[in-house]
């Protein structure tokens, strides 16, 4: 099955944003941003109710180094695929469905007595939510038509913005702040459970997904890997391009990566957390967005 024949303009806004396409984009744009927060911000938030050091909270950073070094494989997700599931939708499958058994490990584990195992846990989601990235990425560019390009990445960003909310802000206000659970709480172990729960049923419904039609696979690895770092280094440019591309938001995330124990130093409960951080700045982000 394939949506690039289907060029004709939708004859309202309406059935432009509310078209197959459009919401497979927004459920894969879900998917992207969910887990991002589940190994940030809300994972830092969990290590910090533990009462774990704020060096070791600072080290747990380095977890998402795989989102900023995804390129080097990413070539490989070209090469390789299972044959009955296409190219795309293979790596979303698997993915999806490695991302539910490494939150599931997560919410098993405990930070005052495994921390050491669950930073390895918390590198393998990491590490799958960048790979998962890499196929929605290309499955976006490659299952839209010129005319919904636009509207298509708008419709990732709603989907990853309410995602990193469900994460970061509505979920966490359910959290207990101590180990005694009260009416309408969950503990961190309950939260994971859920979060691989999530991902279960987004595995679920990536099966069922259209996979598009693309270009031939590349037939070798020399194909697939060598030739296109080949390329890019051809270019004019190109290693100031690549160290643009590390540096230029890293003081943000190192001085973001730590807010959550901050305002859990200052006294701030999960729920308060979860909504000022979360809520607040989802409902501006989209003021913002529509206002545009």
């Amino acid at each position: 099955m394939s949506f690039k024949t289907a060029e004709q303009k939708p004859s309202s806004l309406f059935q432009k944003i509310f078209n197959l396409r459009q919401m497979i984009i927004f459920v894969l744009g879900f998917a992207s941003g969910f887990p991002l927060l589940l190994t940030g911000s809300t994972f830092k938030l969990w290590l910090s109710q533990e009462k774990i050091d704020i060096k070791t909270i600072g080290l747990m950073s380095l977890v998402g180094l795989a989102y900023s070094l995804k390129f080097i494989w990413a070539p490989l997700l070209d090469r390789y695929h299972l044959p009955f599931l296409g190219r795309r939708k293979t790596w979303l499958i698997i993915t999806q469905s490695l991302l539910a058994v490494g939150l599931f490990m997560m919410s098993k584990l405990s930070p005052a007595t495994q921390l050491y195992d669950l930073g390895l846990w918390a590198v393998f989601v990491a590490f799958m939510s960048a790979t998962q990235d890499i196929t929605i990425d290309a499955y976006r560019g490659e299952i839209l038509p010129a005319t919904e390009v636009g509207l298509g990445s708008s419709m990732s960003v709603y989907g990853y913005r309410v995602a990193m909310w469900i994460a970061g802000g509505v979920m966490v206000s359910f959290v207990a702040d101590t180990d005694v659970l009260t009416a309408g709480r969950i503990s961190w172990s309950q939260f994971y459970s859920v979060a691989a729960g999530i991902f279960a049923l987004l595995a679920l419904i990536s099966f069922f997904l259209p996979e598009p039609k693309v270009a031939s696979t590349p037939k070798t690895l020399l194909n697939a890997v060598i030739e296109p770092f080949t390329e890019f280094f051809k270019r004019e440019n190109a290693i100031y391009i690549l160290l643009f591309v590390f540096t230029f938001k890293l003081g943000d995330q190192i001085a973001g990566s730590l807010l959550s124990p901050f305002y859990k130093s200052m006294g701030y409960v999960n729920a308060e957390i979860g909504f000022v951080t979360k809520t607040c700045g989802m409902i501006s982000t989209f003021a913002g967005l529509f206002a545009g």
